[in-house]
């Protein structure tokens, strides 16, 4: 059986795929074809709001890491920028509004097998019920 938290991940990943991106359970996996992207626990990636009885309301954080393509090849800026937008509007209107987007933190070399890619993160956030088994 799945956990909570692993379901959420991979609700999460399903909408990424959904679009076309290709979702990494690591960087260390290797080769990349973007548009890719990894999903990792946030910094705050379970905030719990409240007991009732064996079950824990929480608050849940994920990171995804968006993946354009290789620094060396020339990707662009406005390639990131197409890329984040397509996940923020479907978040937005899809998913039936269970992911609250945070931050987004602002473009990085992210080094991948020896390549360096452009990536930029997008920290999403949901309400989430982790029961007692």
């Amino acid at each position: 059986m799945a956990s909570a938290l692993g379901t959420a991940r991979a609700d999460l990943g399903a909408i990424l795929t959904g679009l076309g991106i290709k979702v990494r359970e690591s960087p260390s996996e290797g080769h990349v074809s973007p548009p890719a992207a990894i999903v990792v626990p946030a910094t705050e990636w379970v905030i719990p709001n409240r007991q009732l009885g064996a079950d824990l309301h929480a608050r849940v954080g994920f990171g995804v890491i968006l993946i354009t393509g290789k620094v060396a090849a020339g990707v662009s800026l406005s390639d990131l920028e197409a890329l984040l937008e397509s996940v923020i509007v479907e978040v937005i209107s899809g998913a039936a509004g269970q992911w609250v987007i945070g931050s987004v933190s602002g473009p990085a070399a992210l080094t991948i097998a020896g390549t360096d890619y452009l990536t930029a993160t997008l920290t999403l956030t949901r309400n989430l019920v982790i029961a007692q088994p």
